[in-house]
């Protein structure tokens, strides 16, 4: 998923926009699914759905790590809204590295900010979206963490320490790649719907019912698989694109200025779209996977059972 600084104002829409708004944002979150690096000689699964005999559903993140002597890099996924516990983990965790490498577009205001000591990025106010395209997938965004309420990842995560490096696309980078032929946020997302899905998505009756009950947990069900597909159709697009490559590879540009300022603990805090690529990149410098742990991102209890009083 494209992630950039928040815009604010909410747009009052009827049931059946959101809907539509609701079945698209499933394509499009793309940090929230499971990847497959298929030009590799293994695959590697950065976002997964368990379903453990507890009963629990869980929407869980990997954080994959890999090793060159005595330098480490790890891929640590992003999901953009999740449990406030997830962020909170994240933050500890993220605090161990000597730099983290971190998605967001536009993020080069932090270091005012940091200068500043401003307060947090949730926090800053913008007029408008710069893009017609962005506003809709804040929007659809939005909508999603209201109804499944979980929080932000832009609102729990402090982005503010000195270690946290910006390796994406400023603003104005962005929007001027945006203008080129065939590489605009609107032609990839016509790419990628036009690929398709072989997750089983929800009818919209079951989006109504879910909807109409006004339980989050019985939407973050429907919801969860098919976001789980998502990542698979980003990543397979293996043209040059804005979304993915070209982001990445300034990712790749700080990770290389990262390693000659002397970080031997270095994390990639991006979006599980990301990965495949960046895996690949990794292994091709002379890195091997040599570990990986999991995050709970969601946690839905057991629906069959009563709540406890």
């Amino acid at each position: 998923m494209v992630e950039i600084l928040p815009s604010h104002g909410h747009m009052i829409q009827p049931l059946h926009s959101f809907l539509l708004h609701l079945i698209a944002a499933c394509s499009m979150i793309g940090s929230i699914a499971q990847s497959r690096a298929a030009e590799n000689k293994f695959s590697t699964d950065f976002v997964r759905v368990q379903r453990p005999d507890s009963g629990e559903t869980l929407l869980q993140t990997a954080i994959t790590s890999y090793s060159k002597g005595e330098s480490s890099v790890d891929l640590v996924g992003a999901v953009h809204i999740a449990d406030r516990a997830y962020y909170e983990a994240l933050n500890d965790i993220l605090n161990d590295y000597s730099a983290v490498l971190f998605e967001l577009i536009g993020g080069e205001v932090i270091e005012s900010e940091r200068a500043a000591a401003a307060h947090q990025i949730e926090n800053r106010e913008r007029q408008d979206s710069p893009l017609p395209s962005l506003a809709v997938l804040g929007s659809m965004t939005k909508s999603l963490q209201d109804r499944l309420q979980l929080e932000s990842q832009l609102s729990v995560v402090n982005y503010l320490p000195d270690h946290f490096i910006h390796a994406d696309l400023t603003m104005s980078e962005f929007l001027a790649l945006n203008q080129q032929d065939g590489n605009s946020i609107s032609s990839f997302m016509l790419k990628q719907a036009m690929q398709g899905s072989n997750a089983k998505s929800p009818s919209t009756i079951s989006f109504l019912i879910a909807l109409l009950s006004k339980n989050p947990n019985r939407l973050k069900l429907l919801l969860i698989d098919q976001l789980a597909e998502a990542d698979k159709q980003l990543a397979s697009l293996d043209e040059e694109n804005l979304i993915i490559t070209q982001r990445n590879d300034r990712c790749i540009e700080k990770l290389e200025e990262a390693l000659q300022d002397g970080h031997s603990k270095i994390a990639i805090f991006y979006g599980a779209a990301h990965f495949p690529h960046l895996e690949k990149v990794l292994l091709e410098m002379g890195y091997h996977r040599s570990a990986q742990q999991w995050l709970n991102a969601w946690t839905i209890p057991d629906m069959k059972q009563k709540p406890k009083e």
